[in-house]
């Protein structure tokens, strides 16, 4: 594998598993947690009004963090920001699964959202800081590329074991994910 190769992919693969993480904690397991502890009549309501609060704090964060990603760069480089919200984001997870109050779920999931948005504010400027601009249009599509993929792979491995009722395993998988990405991206 060329170094370029590698470049573009140990750029790319984090945001496989971020996307696992977005599309699996928004579409699946929420869900499935506020099914077992909110009343029947306001499921909807609350998972609508959570997903709503959770994508309007990240998307509130990400530029705050970009702003710290781009000071602290000389000092930490874009990949310790993601490894600080990797860390946040494993210890949001923990409270995501382990809490098992509304409010708990509530507070890991808004939790979730800022750190994995702290990690993906690094994530955003590793194209433009390493990437020459005659490659930066396959970058894009290959970063596109591993959305979608962890985007499917989200769905059928976090589908298969919320199915069988193993939610915290599942929770574990996202975690798993996560972390194994951020190694190879490393």
């Amino acid at each position: 594998m060329s170094r370029q190769t590698r470049l573009l992919f140990g750029i790319s693969v984090f945001w496989l598993a971020l996307s696992v993480l977005f599309d699996g904690i928004n579409t699946l397991v929420l869900p499935l947690q506020l099914g077992v502890l909110a009343s029947q009549n306001n499921q909807a309501t609350l998972l609508g009004l959570l997903t709503f609060v959770g994508l309007l704090a990240g998307a509130l964060i990400q530029p705050v963090a970009g702003t710290f990603s781009d000071t602290l760069q000389p000092v930490l480089g874009r990949k310790g920001l993601i490894g600080i919200g990797l860390l946040l984001s494993l210890v949001s997870l923990f409270v995501f699964a382990t809490v098992q109050t509304l409010a708990g779920i509530m507070l890991g999931y808004l939790a979730v959202q800022i750190s994995a948005s702290i990690a993906q504010a690094g994530q955003q400027g590793l194209i433009p800081d390493l990437v020459d601009e005659r490659r930066r249009g396959m970058a894009s599509g290959l970063k596109g590329f591993m959305d979608l993929t962890g985007a499917m792979l989200g769905f059928v491995v976090l589908g298969q074991l919320l199915g069988s009722g193993r939610a915290l395993t599942a929770i574990g998988a996202m975690a798993a994910i996560l972390v194994i990405a951020y190694i190879l991206a490393v």
